[in-house]
Formats: C-alpha cells, sequence, structure tokens
C-alpha cells in the first residue's frame, strides 16, 4: 500500500509542477493558436492544450507517472515542456528556466537529450512558423533556393545567429 501511495504522490508532485508552467499568459496562448506545418516531406506536430500533459510521456515522466527529470548533463530537465515533435519524432520543447522561453529540439533515441536551439523564444518561434507558412504557399510551383537561402538568413539574424542547420535540414527534402 505504502508503494501505491508514494506512486500517487509523485504523479501528484509531476502533475503540480507541470501545472504551473500552464499559467505562463504568453505560453498558454501560444498553444491555443498554434497550427502544424509540413512542408514537403517535413513536418512539425503540435499538442493543444488537452493533451499537452499526454505529451510529456517519455519525457518528464513514465506511463505509470514515475518522473524522469533528472539534473545531470544529458538528463531531461524539470524546465522543459514538450510542445509537439516533429517528423523525425525528436521532440519540440520549450525551456521555462529563461525568461524569453527559448525553444530546442533534441534527437530522441541518444540515449541522453542534447538540446538544440530552433528559436531563441517562443515569439521567434512564432515568427519561423509564420515565415514556413509563406513558404508553404509557394510549394505547388516549388520553393527557390533563393527563399530557402533568404528564410535562413532572416532566420540566423533574427535569432542572434544561432545555428540554422535544423531548419536547413527541414526544409532540404531531396
Amino acid at each position: 500500500m505504502k508503494l501505491i501511495d508514494s506512486l500517487f504522490n509523485l504523479k501528484k508532485n509531476v502533475d503540480k509542477d507541470f501545472n504551473s508552467f500552464l499559467e505562463n499568459e504568453k505560453f498558454k496562448k501560444f498553444i491555443l493558436e498554434v497550427e502544424n506545418i509540413t512542408i514537403d516531406c517535413s513536418s512539425i506536430e503540435f499538442f493543444k492544450l488537452d493533451n499537452l500533459k499526454d505529451g510529456q510521456v517519455g519525457y518528464r515522466f513514465n506511463h505509470i507517472g514515475k518522473s524522469l527529470l533528472g539534473t545531470k548533463n544529458g538528463d531531461w530537465k524539470k524546465s522543459w515542456v514538450v510542445i509537439g515533435y516533429d517528423g523525425l519524432g525528436d521532440p519540440i520543447f520549450v525551456d521555462f528556466e529563461k525568461l524569453n522561453l527559448p525553444v530546442f529540439t533534441s534527437e530522441h533515441g541518444e540515449d541522453e537529450w542534447i538540446e538544440t536551439y530552433i528559436a531563441i523564444s517562443l515569439d521567434n518561434f512564432r515568427i519561423i512558423l509564420n515565415d514556413l507558412r509563406k513558404l508553404k504557399e509557394k510549394e505547388k510551383k516549388g520553393i527557390s533556393k533563393t527563399e530557402i537561402d533568404l528564410f535562413l538568413e532572416k532566420t540566423k539574424i533574427e535569432n542572434k545567429y544561432m545555428d540554422v542547420d535544423y531548419w536547413k535540414m527541414f526544409l532540404d527534402n531531396e
């Protein structure tokens, strides 16, 4: 009985921590408004508010609610919240430890989580997604190399010269 009680309390604590992220109005607004994006064979699927907690399984906690959080390099951090996943199954997540809410990805199945910036803030991520939607409108005619290069350069500059390899691979569907 003690084991069941401790598992229940563990799940309750994980839920309490997770629910505190939903109090951030900017984050909540983003989750309510964001739409999935697909360009050619690349995609990002986003969780909605009602299934956001389910999206944390395998990252924040396992299927029975046991915490998977850690403090060592390569561990899933308490401040990370998965908001979606890309076409390769890699998580897209926000870091709540930083006020600007940067957005990251990390390769799934590598036995450790090494975060890669894909936007320096949630606001910048929204801009990137809007720019991708503009490119998608041109998809039927074909997106030119120049248009991709302009997108990558704009993204790099607006995100303080972060590495844009993720976005380059996202748009490289050859």
